[in-house]
């Protein structure tokens, strides 16, 4: 679940210094639900940290619904 693997963002020098240059069909179903997870729970804890704004609750439902649907 290490936030370099994510789906979007992906540093290509970060990606070889795991030894990664391609990901096979399981990791990247793997990574997707790994960004659906991070996704969901940084929606659920906007309201327990009492951000300033609901920025990032505005990024991460919206994320969450794109994902979601790429999972449908």
């Amino acid at each position: 679940m290490e936030v370099g693997f994510r789906s979007y963002g992906q540093s290509a020098d970060f990606l070889k210094g795991y030894g990664k240059t391609e990901f096979t069909a399981a990791e990247k179903t793997r990574i997707l639900w790994y960004d659906i997870y991070l996704f969901l729970l940084l929606a659920l804890e906007c309201d327990y940290r009492k951000y300033e704004t609901d920025e990032t609750y505005r990024w991460s439902t919206e994320m969450l619904v794109k994902y979601m649907e790429r999972v449908l």
